[in-house]
C-alpha cells in the first residue's frame, strides 16, 4: 500500500519477477465494456492518465527506489 496503492498489477508483476517467475501473455486481448457514465473516476484513468497524474509511473518509480529493478525475463 505504501509503494503502489492503486497498482496491484504492478506489485504482483514486480514480486513475481523478483522471485524469478516468467510472465507470459495468454490469449487475445479482452474487450472492456464500460457502462455509460460509470467511469468518471476509475482506476484505469488514475493509472494511465496524463503524465503529471500517471499512477503507474509513480508506482514504478516507488518500486524502483525502494526495491530496485525486477530481475530480467
Amino acid at each position: 500500500m505504501r509503494l503502489c496503492p492503486h497498482s496491484d498489477d504492478l506489485w504482483f508483476h514486480w514480486m513475481a519477477r523478483r522471485r524469478g517467475t516468467v510472465a507470459r501473455h495468454v490469449g487475445s486481448r479482452t474487450r472492456i465494456v464500460d457502462w455509460p457514465g460509470s467511469q468518471a473516476q476509475s482506476l484505469r484513468e488514475r493509472n494511465r492518465g496524463l503524465p503529471h497524474a500517471n499512477g503507474n509511473d509513480r508506482a514504478i518509480a516507488a518500486l524502483l527506489e525502494d526495491l530496485g529493478p525486477p530481475r530480467p525475463a
